[in-house]
């Protein structure tokens, strides 16, 4: 009779709270081969290291919220096709490279509020077209790109609250062309700077 190890059953892992936590969970797929979830929140965690979730390929919510991350290494996502709802919200992000997100198929739901953004490169996330809420609010991003907000478009929920959207001439912030949107929460809270 062969037992399997109480460890395959677990999916879903939670750290909180955690200020002595720099890193996240070594080789974290060894131990727990089926998560589903994985919470690392309220703790000191600096970087997404490249394998952090290698072979969690199960993985559908990952949430790393009010962490010190200011740095996802290259194909850091590369094995979360089925990742579904990603919050990085609360951390220390300025930029991303234009394809980071680009593995995440599945996406839906990503949370970058509460960083230090200010310009967000086109297309960054052109790759996944499941994403269907965008959450920005509470950083200073410039909304310069007419592709970025041509890929916005595809989006049912953007949240902008407190960034600067600023058109620099593109016909593509024209009202009438937000009419895919189900929902624009509060983007009336911005400053906006339209021309």
């Amino acid at each position: 009779v062969y037992f399997f190890p109480i460890a395959c059953f677990i999916k879903r892992i939670l750290m909180s709270d955690k200020k002595s936590f720099k890193y996240l969970i070594v080789e974290v797929h060894k131990s727990f081969p089926n998560l589903i979830e994985y919470i690392a929140e309220n703790c000191s965690i600096l970087k997404i290291r490249q394998h952090d979730f290698a072979l969690l390929s199960k993985l559908q919510y990952l949430s790393l919220k009010n962490n010190e991350i200011d740095t996802i290494e290259a194909k850091s996502f590369e094995y979360l096709a089925m990742l579904e709802i990603l919050d990085l919200s609360s951390n220390k992000f300025q930029a991303f490279d234009e394809d980071i997100f680009k593995p995440l198929r599945e996406l839906k739901t990503l949370d970058l509020s509460s960083n230090h953004l200010t310009v967000l490169k086109t297309p960054f996330i052109q790759h996944n077209f499941k994403l269907q809420k965008l959450i920005l609010p509470n950083n200073k991003i410039e909304i310069t790109y007419e592709n970025f907000i041509t890929t916005m478009i595809m989006n049912e929920y953007i949240d902008l609250i407190k960034n600067v959207c600023i058109d620099r001439g593109f016909k593509i912030l024209d009202v009438n062309n937000f009419n895919n949107f189900k929902e624009i929460t509060r983007m009336q809270g911005s400053k906006k700077k339209f021309d």
